[in-house]
């Protein structure tokens, strides 16, 4: 398994226009990342927040890639539910298996919980604690769309199927690329064999000189 990369189980292509349409459909953030964290797909529905109101944060960068990093390295049964310290919103990620390897997270969100959001003033506190402007902080905010902790937990389950079934066809194409390397490799050996034969039919094997 340690052989192949994301890129070799998964088409990459098709999985991000997977992303995007999902993303336009639930209303929310998606993106596949690696075990460490690494970027495997482009941010879907992309968080104005994050882009706009975080924009020359000295620490906008690091703290959203250590929460990344955290949710993909969490070993806990997944859906795993959290809060992103840059946004203070609700994100979560869902690990993809392949032959028990941990080679992705799909990671969702952000969204506002209704049933359990911050207070303004708890919002505010995210704002001056990463030196953001507190009034345009809050206006993106606001116009993040609240979602009730049921409504994202269906949607976790519908994207923990999704996950299932990238596992399911991890492990098919893996099964498929060892077909092909078997094959690859008896076709090596057949060409092998047959330039050996090829040899001793035109010269002779002690003398090395060519048979009549």
């Amino acid at each position: 398994m340690n052989k192949y990369t994301f890129y070799d189980i998964f088409d990459s292509e098709t999985l991000q226009k997977l992303m995007d349409s999902l993303s336009a459909t639930l209303h929310v953030r998606l993106k596949i990342c690696g075990p460490q964290g690494e970027a495997l797909t482009r941010h879907s529905g992309p968080c104005a927040l994050c882009k706009e109101a975080v924009t020359g944060s000295s620490s906008d960068g690091v703290c959203c890639e250590q929460s990344v990093l955290e949710l993909c390295s969490l070993q806990v049964p997944s859906p795993h539910i959290c809060r992103c310290p840059l946004a203070g919103l609700a994100h979560a990620g869902i690990r993809i298996i392949v032959d028990d390897v941990h080679v992705a997270t799909l990671v969702v969100g952000q969204v506002r919980l209704s049933d359990n959001d911050y207070t303004e003033e708890e919002f505010r506190a995210v704002a001056r604690s990463l030196r953001l402007d507190e009034e345009k902080y809050l206006e993106h905010i606001r116009n993040t769309p609240l979602m009730s902790h049921i409504q994202f937990e269906n949607i976790l389950k519908t994207m923990t199927l999704l996950a299932d079934c990238l596992s399911q066809l991890g492990r098919k194409n893996l099964y498929l690329q060892s077909i092909v390397n078997a094959l690859e490799d008896k076709e090596l050996l057949h060409k092998k064999e047959k330039d050996i034969l090829e040899t001793l039919a035109e010269r002779d094997s002690m003398t090395g000189l060519y048979n009549r």
